[in-house]
């Protein structure tokens, strides 16, 4: 891996991490449809630097070739991103809308949890609960709501419900950006330890 990558990645990882900070700050639609939009790009350049400092270093150019662009196809989340930043480079489209997005937690008189989303203003069940809910407990809420978007092809690809495997208990575009900037610190990391 080309040590210039990985500088150049940590400049990524930086402007991503300062999005997210100014996403959890805003409580208006404008800056942080904004932010999203920075978080984004940064993101999907730290992709971009990766794939540029493998090409010339075999073991690099294998891992980039193989294990990251297959999960990237693969993942939910990370489709959803990639797509995301497609959307928001390449058409009209914004993959954030203006409008209060509060997602909540109901506990139903069983074990297990199930998701609802505020949407105009009323919660919406995710998912049918098969008991009563007891009292819903608010996960997140900003100023924008993430949707569906278009991959290049044509596909729609909406909200992330699962992340390596596991399912999403939060699906706020805040929360998204973060678990997306995590992955990339660790592809960062993967990186730095393939440096000549």
């Amino acid at each position: 891996m080309d040590p210039k990558a990985i500088e150049k990645c940590h400049t990524r990882l930086r402007h991503a991490r300062k999005s997210i900070a100014e996403m959890e700050t805003c409580t208006d639609f404008v800056p942080f449809s904004d932010a999203w939009v920075q978080f984004l790009q940064a993101w999907k350049g730290v992709f971009t630097q990766l794939e540029q400092g493998a090409k010339n270093f075999p073991a690099s150019r294998q891992w980039y070739g193989t294990t990251v662009k297959t999960e990237r196809k693969d993942d939910p989340l990370l489709r959803y991103l990639f797509a995301s930043r497609d959307d928001e480079e390449h058409s009209l489209e914004r993959p954030v809308h203006e409008g209060r997005d509060v997602l909540f937690s109901v506990k139903p008189d069983t074990e297990y949890e199930q998701l609802i989303r505020n949407q105009d203003g009323m919660p919406v069940l995710r998912e049918t609960a098969t008991k009563r809910i007891v009292e819903p407990e608010m996960i997140s809420s900003s100023p924008a709501a993430l949707h569906f978007v278009t991959e290049r092809g044509g596909n729609q690809v909406g909200p992330p419900l699962k992340h390596l495997g596991s399912t999403l208990s939060d699906i706020s575009a805040i929360h998204i950006a973060k678990l997306g900037l995590a992955y990339v610190e660790n592809l960062v990391k993967t990186a730095e330890s393939m440096q000549p």
